[in-house]
């Protein structure tokens, strides 16, 4: 014979089969039956209680973190940095992601923010389109544009190298040359290797720059690229031979964007900024702090 036995507790109500030979062993099994459901019910209580602590204390701390970040002194806007830094904002760069799909998330492939991929969104393309612009009508007659940042990964690089890209389609004879010797990064941004000679083997007398220029066959940009990793970058940087040099580039170029280290990293930038025309320091939205920022300015 086959018993069916339920118990309706605030937890739901449980159901227990059983079969039984006697009369003597249902009185048994329904008492089992009972414990078994309340044993359910308390587990489902405590269930219950965990997952409301583990929301409750995740809503706390989302609510802790969006008070702090309120809180900090950044630039969130251009509005913000119009009216908090002691400088002119030229502009917002429309953030462009770098994985477009789930699949290269996945499969850990990146979309490379240049000019020249067709994948980039028109908003990227036109934000420096506007910011090469109004570069261009600060330099007036000025030709070498030295880009840097407060922190690392702000995007100056790939500021530099698109903004360079856009100013060689327009103007042709532009050259980009790599200043962060310490961490060069605009050959991974163009996609392309140095297998020779670098701006550091230039700077050192171990090669002539017409050698070691190189040109990006899309654009027609010309660029000075390093590949490998400089301990003693200062050396160079502060160099009687990076002056000549671009005494010598001046004459040959229309624009000479020049990518300088983060200035929390190094002191490049200090020295490289008496031979540039015009100094552009890329922000990143929300993540320095305004002190930080008037105080690199100062120094520029």
């Amino acid at each position: 014979n086959t018993v069916t036995s339920s118990t309706s507790l605030n937890a739901g109500t449980y159901y227990m089969y059983a079969t039984v030979g006697q009369t003597a062993n249902y009185n048994e099994t329904k008492t089992d039956a009972i414990e078994f459901a309340i044993e359910k019910a308390n587990n489902s209580n405590i269930t219950d209680k965990v997952t409301k602590a583990v929301m409750i204390t995740a809503a706390v701390v989302c609510a802790a973190l969006a008070i702090l970040s309120y809180l900090k002194d950044t630039v969130r806007s251009k509005k913000e940095a119009e009216n908090k830094i002691k400088c002119w904002c030229l502009g917002e760069i429309h953030h462009e992601k770098k994985y477009k799909t789930f699949q290269a998330v996945i499969q850990r492939k990146k979309t490379g923010l240049l000019l020249t991929n067709p994948a980039i969104s028109f908003r990227f393309v036109e934000t420096i389109r506007k910011l090469r612009r109004r570069i261009e009508q600060h330099m007036a007659d000025g030709r070498v544009l030295m880009v840097t940042s407060v922190m690392e990964n702000e995007g100056k690089s790939t500021v530099a190298v698109n903004l360079a890209l856009s100013m060689a389609k327009k103007h042709k004879k532009v050259l980009l040359i790599d200043m962060d010797l310490r961490k060069p990064a605009c050959y991974k941004i163009l996609e392309t290797s140095v297998n020779g000679p670098g701006v550091r083997a230039v700077l050192a007398g171990e090669a002539s720059y017409a050698d070691v220029i190189l040109k990006d066959p899309l654009s027609g940009l010309d660029v000075l690229l390093e590949q490998r990793v400089t301990t003693d970058a200062d050396k160079y940087i502060s160099s009687e031979s990076l002056r000549e040099l671009l005494e010598s580039l001046r004459e040959q170029y229309k624009y000479i964007v020049l990518d300088l280290p983060p200035m929390s990293a190094a002191p490049d930038s200090e020295f490289v900024m008496e031979y540039a025309d015009a100094v552009l320091l890329v922000v990143q939205q929300n993540k320095v702090t305004v002190t930080a920022l008037n105080k690199a300015i100062s120094l520029l």
